[in-house]
């Protein structure tokens, strides 16, 4: 039996092993761009909470429903930043801060790379001071709840004889 050794310390530095739940911001990987940066983990692409609008009906029991709507989207974004210089540090977040400036962008993680949405970065942690070796978060809000495929799907369309 057969055993096929991976190099996690030699792939993560190359950029070749990125983490399930990496995120494409604009079509760039942070941890691609960014020397000692890792995405930990991610929340808010799971179930929304549906809005009900309904009306009663006097005399009648329940109510009748009438449409739903979702609210919008805000995802966590998890991460780890280590650098073994201050001017490395300083760096990483300038070119993190660079990135993360576009608006309205494709979002697409790595363990559903045939899905996006569209966000823009909103808020953030603050990241403590004097260390070089930080955990953090920011927010990408989504005014658009929806995830949309990545991939196109063409449709032949027919037309009956009978409804021309």
């Amino acid at each position: 039996m057969g055993y096929s050794f991976i190099d996690t310390i030699e792939n993560a530095t190359s950029g070749s092993l990125l983490p399930a739940e990496a995120m494409s911001y604009d079509g760039i990987f942070l941890e691609n761009e960014i020397e000692g940066y890792r995405t930990l983990n991610v929340s808010g692409r799971e179930l929304l909470s549906a809005s009900i609008k309904s009306s009663s009906v006097d005399g009648i029991s329940g109510s009748k429903y009438q449409y739903k709507t979702y609210p919008s989207r805000t995802i966590i974004v998890k991460f780890q930043l280590i650098c073994d210089t201050d001017r490395k540090f300083r760096e990483a977040f300038n070119r993190m801060n660079q990135i993360l400036s576009a608006e309205q962008v494709k979002i697409i993680f790595n363990d559903e790379p045939d899905k996006y949405f569209i966000g823009t970065k909103e808020g953030n942690t603050d990241i403590e001071p004097g260390k070089n070796s930080v955990i953090g978060e920011f927010e990408i809000y989504c005014a658009d709840p929806c995830k949309y495929s990545t991939v196109l799907k063409e449709f032949e369309g027919v037309i009956e004889d009978d409804e021309l």
